[in-house]
């Protein structure tokens, strides 16, 4: 059971709003939705990490994840990845998932419309 998903790496300039997970096969990716959790968009399968068993939302066992963000100054902000504590067999674990990505506010974004990882 995933028990905890936090972000590595991202700066002052954002507030994690916390995680939800779902299942590893939603094709859509959905890089802005107004509120935390989501209520809209591609999210029925999403559930609360407090869910007792994930099992249930993908027949492979793995999972996919979904982080709230909220930009609390404007800028250009990078992640390393993601930082996941689970419970299995009894005992607690913890993997980070390398995994970068970057948020920019819009004076931040480039002339071609990327927000670019460094």
């Amino acid at each position: 059971m995933v028990t905890d998903v936090a972000v590595v790496g991202f700066e002052s300039g954002l507030r994690y709003l916390g995680a939800r997970l779902g299942s590893p096969e939603r094709a859509e990716t959905w890089p802005v939705i107004d509120g935390w959790p989501p209520k809209a968009g591609p999210v029925h399968d999403l559930v609360p990490l407090s869910t007792p068993d994930h099992r249930s939302l993908c027949r492979r066992k793995r999972l996919g994840t979904m982080s709230g963000l909220e930009i609390v100054r404007p800028g250009h902000f990078f992640s390393d990845g993601f930082a996941i504590t689970y419970r299995l067999n009894g005992r607690t674990d913890h993997y980070v998932l390398q995994s970068q990505s970057a948020v920019c506010t819009p004076r931040f974004v480039r002339a071609d419309g990327h927000c670019p990882v460094p």
